[in-house]
């Protein structure tokens, strides 16, 4: 059992679904117990000049096993998401030794990023590079996307 323990639970959804992906089969919790096994821990702060999300890795004793703190654009939700997503899943790549083949791409669609960039008038360098670098997919992932967004557009441009 993980323990997910958070001040604002703006994120809480992204956070439990990065989880699910390292940690499939596995229940969670919203408040302190007895039979976790760690506890993800974010504390969001706010200032007049920026806000930082913090994020820590504890065992049940509070011992810190990781913590990382860092600024987000908290007014641009996607920004924020991505940010925190992208420094839960190094925490986690860590503890546990795994890459995910679509990186934090979780319950999103990533055809629909790719051919929207397309769209957009981006090379598939370009593509390929976002992925890779905003959301550390494998390279296989990544062209698979890539592949089936161009496909789609295809289709679609027929209609």
């Amino acid at each position: 059992m993980i323990g997910i323990l958070l001040n604002d639970t703006a994120y809480e959804q992204d956070i439990r679904e990065l989880l699910m992906a390292f940690y499939p089969g596995e229940t969670f919790v919203h408040e302190k117990q007895d039979d976790v096994d760690f506890y993800v821990e974010g504390t969001c702060t706010q200032n007049a000049d920026e806000t930082k999300f913090g994020l820590k890795i504890t065992d049940p004793a509070g011992t810190v096993a990781d913590e990382a703190v860092f600024p987000i654009d908290y007014d641009v939700r996607l920004n924020a998401k991505t940010t925190i997503k992208k420094e839960l899943y190094g925490m986690l790549k860590k503890r546990t030794g795994k890459e995910l083949p679509w990186g934090t791409l979780t319950g999103i669609r990533p055809t629909k990023i790719a051919m929207t960039m397309l769209e957009e008038g981006k090379e598939e360098a370009e593509v390929a590079a976002f992925f890779k670098q905003e959301h550390y997919v494998s390279q296989e992932k990544t062209e698979l996307a890539i592949d089936i967004a161009k496909r789609e557009k295809a289709i679609l441009s027929q209609i």
